[in-house]
């Protein structure tokens, strides 16, 4: 039986995963109008995601506004709830939410990742090393590892 508050935590998971991956592939793929942003856009996104998940799930039927399994089962341990059918209702709730979200961030950056040129944005990333070389030549490798000893006499007589 599907009730309210089933509803908020479903409505409210699939909220925070579609802004919070949202902002996540926005930076990360390229074609994107925020490709190649900083960890700075990523962590106010998901501040945003966070806030907008609890507003929506309170907002649409659940006074608790958990958005998480671990904390649905952490409130049950405290007391905070007390009914285990209501428990194992909210977390499956929560879980299709988080699917939901996700298949709807897949669906709205499908395009984006279909295009072999667009799969990274920055060199950093590891979405896909063949499209994204990161690779020094190995000349550059032997060279900075004489470098990483702890003593500088042993970095001078690796060198030679």
């Amino acid at each position: 039986m599907w009730t309210d508050v089933m509803t908020g935590e479903f409505l409210g998971t699939t909220f925070m995963i579609l802004l919070g991956g949202g902002v996540v592939a926005n930076a990360m793929l390229r074609g994107t109008k925020g490709a190649g942003s900083s960890w700075l856009m990523i962590n106010a996104g998901w501040g945003f995601a966070v806030m907008v998940g609890v507003l929506v799930s309170t907002s649409t039927g659940s006074p608790y506004g958990d958005l998480n399994p671990a904390v649905t089962v952490a409130k049950y341990l405290l007391g905070v709830h007390t009914d285990e059918l209501k428990v194992a209702r909210m977390m499956l709730a929560e879980l299709l939410g988080c699917f939901m979200g996700a298949v709807l961030v897949w669906a709205a950056y499908y395009p984006h990742g279909r295009r072999p040129e667009t799969r990274c944005a920055s060199a950093r990333s590891s979405v896909l090393i063949r499209q994204c070389p990161t690779r020094r030549p190995m000349s550059s490798v032997k060279r900075s590892r004489r470098w990483c000893s702890s003593s500088p006499s042993a970095a001078w007589s690796t060198a030679r």
